[in-house]
């Protein structure tokens, strides 16, 4: 079954031929919400992992499989990556400045930082798509309940 949420308004095509192929309604006779399809299958997509060690090369290990994973990191690892380099700041939160690589299509990634939940999270993206992954990010926490509902669902002690 198709995911589409309806916003409750009336489109303005005509029945018959002309609703079947409107791309407003695609045929359903009210308005559907594509942006909140587009950041639904982005927050299906999204992984939260818990990090031991440096999370540098465990981003990399995903960037590289074509997985998008947000990494549990301490604040000491955060402080680390805001001080390396001059950072890119952005809407909560930061970039190490300097670009690290290009993922599987060729865009630019960098080593983003945000505190959600109250913890420190690390992930590599672009920077065009580092706000609505963040937003992933956050209603992935909150459905978990929480940082110490999901930990402790990973079977970890915050």
């Amino acid at each position: 079954m198709t995911y589409t949420p309806k916003t409750g308004a009336a489109c303005s095509c005509k029945r018959g031929v002309q609703r079947d192929n409107c791309p407003t309604c695609e045929g359903t006779g009210q308005v559907i919400d594509f942006a909140a399809i587009h950041a639904r299958r982005y927050a299906e997509r999204e992984t939260l992992a818990l990090c031991d060690g440096w999370p540098f090369d465990r981003m990399a290990e995903h960037l590289k499989a074509g997985r998008f994973v947000w990494l549990h990191v301490t604040e000491e690892q955060s402080d680390y990556a805001l001080n390396v380099l001059p950072p890119l700041y952005v809407p909560h939160g930061f970039a190490i400045g300097e670009p690290n690589s290009d993922d599987a299509q060729g865009r630019t990634v960098y080593a983003f930082y945000t505190k959600a939940g109250g913890e420190w999270w690390a992930t590599y993206t672009t920077r065009e798509q580092f706000d609505e992954r963040r937003r992933g990010l956050v209603r992935k926490l909150q459905d978990a309940g929480g940082f110490s509902k999901w930990a402790a669902g990973a079977g970890v002690q915050p």
